[in-house]
């Protein structure tokens, strides 16, 4: 799911019945956890693969230059927020408890660190995919010197 402000649109120009008919723009995972919790968010991780998202602000201010409708973007949360619990209906299909709890999540880069069991300062990892990174953790944040505004 990239490139989103370009798909989105490219469906206002060319489908507006199904631009307008949508209510909210989702990542792959976050539709998932829509569906599942009737909650519609994105972690600062996903939504920093969106040109319009400012990190520093925390918003998509910048969709409207585009013409672009903010209010079809998901709320904005941090990757460990949690949800409690799951529709009824979903719950009841997949046969689990309704009870269970979920979390919003990362990008694979972000997720992949941990699920690589990268948690000291002594350890690091690599990921080869559409991107390449290399991982690890520190006890203090670390910035770049050179921060853009946006993604």
């Amino acid at each position: 799911a990239s490139f989103n402000e370009a798909k989105i649109l490219w469906l206002k120009n060319n489908k507006p019945d199904l631009y307008n008919a949508t209510y909210k723009f989702l990542q792959p995972k976050d539709f998932i956890i829509g569906c599942l919790t009737n909650r519609f968010l994105i972690d600062g991780s996903a939504a920093s693969t969106m040109a319009t998202y400012d990190r520093k602000q925390q918003d998509f201010a910048l969709l409207q230059s585009l013409g672009l409708e903010i209010r079809k973007m998901p709320a904005l949360v941090q990757s460990s927020f949690v949800i409690d619990g799951i529709v009824s209906e979903y719950a009841d299909a997949l046969g689990i408890d309704k009870g269970i709890k979920i979390v919003a999540g990362g990008i694979d880069a972000f997720c992949e660190a941990l699920g690589c069991g990268i948690y000291d300062e002594k350890q690091m990892g690599e990921m080869t995919g559409t991107s390449t990174c290399v991982f690890s953790c520190s006890e203090q944040a670390q910035y770049a010197d050179y921060e853009p505004p946006y993604h």
